[in-house]
Parts: structure tokens; C-alpha cells; sequence
């Protein structure tokens, strides 16, 4: 993915997954701090920027998700003030320059609205491909979902067109944030969800008409928030990856207890394991629900109830077992 190799000075960063030239002296990549490569599952990670020395200064390094950032000089001594200072400054430039082009791309996505469209015009077919994920048309009302006969989309540099089914993802306010793409028709080798290019995948809120609180239900990707808020009589929301970045619970900072409620493989690697960096992140509040089968399955292809679900709620523990 990357046909511009880095300048020497970032050569350290040159195996980082997802590497990839954006342009005008830019790299982007996994983070080689907080991760945020999910193969399979979204487009490359672009979390960490790299930058070529230009007017501004020196090589660098940034991570928008936790902040890492690093100068190409920058050596196992310890810093002088002056060189603490300009890393902060840059850090703070960056995180600026960040949420300004963000804020623009978001005003953009709300002005052309594309989800509306894509939702008005669903025809017969296309709300029985949503049935078939378990989702009624009430909620496919509800959350605006869609589908649009052909757009594209990009593996690494290469372009491929297919139809997608669309999610809208709204903040409180029902403010869109989003658009999640699920492919319908990807060339092999990639992955079946894509967000709106440029912007940060977002925390799926099943009630945009107000904040989170009280005991919360967090699962793995928007469908199974859907599937399980039609089912269950609790605040539920959704991460868009296992792997997601800890800003993102910041918006539950009135949900206590949290159950998550992540797939199965989210424990697989018990303490190092994504389930329990999520439980990390929420703290105390937070309460480890082990389901055997996906949260969506356990309803749409086992038939299980609220009840017998509701039962692993109970069963919930502060702790990985």
C-alpha cells in the first residue's frame, strides 16, 4: 500500500501496518502505540500521521487517537525545555489542524446528506436484505438505514465500485457523524464495512434523542446494536471495532453498570485480549458478559429470548473468567 517509501529519518516507522501514501509529504498507518489495524473488518488504519520535514519543521510522527508524537531527531536523551515545549506546541497544532478538518468534512456529509437518499430510495429487495440481518422495517425507519446501487470505494490506491447497504450514524441531536458502508460486492481480500473516508469511526448510539446513561449494553458494530435495542430494555451502544480508540467512551461517562457484551473471539486472549482493553478504559463501571455466539445470532439464528439473554446479563463479572 505504500508507493512513496518514507525519508530516511522515519525510516524506524517503515514496517507499521497499514502504511500508505496520502500525499504532499504524508504517510498514514496503525499506530505503534494504540494499534487500530482491524484486517478483515474496516478500511487500513489511518490513525498515525507521518509528516516530511517541510516549513513547519523537522520529520515527524503524531497518532490522533492517544497523542503519541515524535520528531525524526528526536534521541534517548532527555529533552531540553525548549525541545519539550516545541513537541507540545506541534502536538497541539496538529490535534487543531485535525479537529478543524473533521469539522468540515462532518458539515459537509450533513449538507449533502447522502443517507437520506439512499434511504427514500429502498425498494422492495432492498428492505428484505435488512430483514434478513433481523432488522425490521420500523427500524430501518427508525435509523434511516439505506442502500445505494453503486459507489466507490478504494483498496489502497485502486478504485472498485459496488452497491452497499448504508448506515447513517447520528450523535445525540440525530446530528450525523457518519455514513458506515456494508459492502455487497468486494474484490477478495477486502474487508465488507467501510466508514466515510477522513472521518473517525464513531460510537453507534441506539437513542440519539439523548445521552447515554444508566446501565449500558456494549456491543461489537452497529447491526447487533440494533438487533439487541429492539430486544432488551437497557441503553445499548456500539463500538465500531474491537479495537477502538479510548476517546471514544467519553460519551458514557453516565452509564453505569457497562456490559460488554463484545463477540466471543473478544476474549480469546484473556487479559490481553480487546474485551478487556474495553473494560480498561470504562473502569469500574465496567461488568464482562460472555455470550456464547455473537450478540445478533443469539437472536436471528438461534431464536433466543430476552429472557435467556438477559440471564448471561445477570451472570455478568468484574473480571475476565
Amino acid at each position: 500500500m505504500n508507493d512513496q517509501p518514507l525519508p530516511a529519518e522515519l525510516n524506524r516507522f517503515s514496517n507499521l501496518t497499514d502504511l500508505t501514501f496520502r500525499g504532499s509529504g504524508e504517510w498514514s498507518s496503525a499506530c505503534p502505540q494504540c494499534g487500530g489495524h482491524n484486517p478483515g473488518r474496516h478500511d487500513v488504519s489511518d490513525r498515525f500521521r507521518l509528516f516530511d520535514k517541510d516549513g513547519k519543521g523537522n520529520a515527524r510522527a503524531w497518532c490522533r487517537s492517544c497523542g503519541f508524537f515524535e520528531w525524526a531527531d528526536q534521541d534517548g536523551e532527555r529533552p531540553s525545555a525548549d525541545a519539550i515545549e516545541r513537541t507540545n506546541q506541534e502536538r497541539v497544532r496538529l490535534a487543531n489542524q485535525d479537529r478543524e478538518r473533521v469539522a468540515q468534512k462532518v458539515n459537509e456529509l450533513r449538507r449533502e446528506a447522502y443517507w437520506r437518499g439512499y434511504h427514500d430510495a429502498m425498494n422492495e429487495s432492498h428492505r428484505q436484505l435488512w430483514r434478513q440481518q433481523g432488522i425490521s422495517d420500523k427500524l430501518q425507519d427508525y435509523f434511516q438505514l439505506g442502500y445505494v446501487e453503486r459507489r466507490r470505494f478504494f483498496n489502497g490506491a485502486e478504485p472498485f465500485y459496488t452497491p452497499a447497504m448504508t448506515i447513517p450514524i447520528f450523535e445525540v441531536g440525530w446530528e450525523a457523524v457518519n455514513i458506515q458502508y456494508r459492502l455487497m460486492e468486494p474484490p477478495g481480500g477486502v474487508g465488507k464495512y467501510r466508514f466515510t473516508g477522513g472521518l473517525p469511526a464513531p460510537l453507534f448510539i441506539t437513542n440519539p434523542y439523548s445521552e447515554p446513561e444508566g446501565a449500558t449494553l456494549l456491543v461489537e458494530g452497529a447491526k447487533k446494536a440494533m438487533v439487541t435495542f429492539e430486544r432488551l430494555d437497557l441503553c445499548i451502544v456500539a463500538m465500531p471495532s474491537k479495537m477502538s480508540p479510548a476517546g471514544l467512551f467519553s460519551q458514557l461517562e453516565q452509564c453505569d453498570p457497562v456490559y460488554v457484551a463484545l463477540d466471543p473471539d473478544a476474549y480469546d486472549e484473556g487479559q490481553g485480549s480487546a474485551a478487556a482493553r474495553a473494560g480498561k478504559l470504562l473502569g469500574d463501571r465496567a461488568r464482562y458478559v460472555r455470550l456464547p455466539v455473537k450478540p445478533d445470532d443469539f437472536f436471528i439464528q438461534y431464536n433466543g429470548t430476552k429472557t435467556q439473554f438477559m440471564g448471561y446479563v445477570r451472570q455478568a463479572t468484574r473480571t475476565i473468567q
